[in-house]
């Protein structure tokens, strides 16, 4: 489980006390818990999203992996290639 700050707590229900038993599980963790949070603390995220990744985006430094693209009248197709799970990057549709 993870505590309010996305850091291991202890649950031993899941079987998973640290950061490293984490890793060696290679378990994935993802999510977002920005509903829970307050709405100065969103502030002070978009703050930093804007300071610190959107200049790096905008040079050309991080760019989202594309895995495939789809014309729009192939959605359909894309939807179940993404239901799949058996893609690692974005699929984008194409007009």
């Amino acid at each position: 489980m993870l505590n309010s700050f996305g850091e291991f707590a202890k649950d031993a229900r899941f079987g998973l006390a640290t950061r490293e038993s984490a890793k060696a599980a290679a378990a994935t963790l993802t999510g977002s818990t920005l509903r829970s949070r307050s709405v100065a603390e969103k502030a002070m995220i978009a703050d930093a999203v804007r300071r610190n990744v959107w200049p790096l985006i905008a040079a050309g430094r991080v760019r989202p992996p594309i895995y495939t693209t789809f014309p729009l009248d192939r959605a359909c197709e894309a939807h179940r290639l993404m239901e799949s799970s058996q893609h690692i990057g974005k699929i984008v549709l194409t007009i």
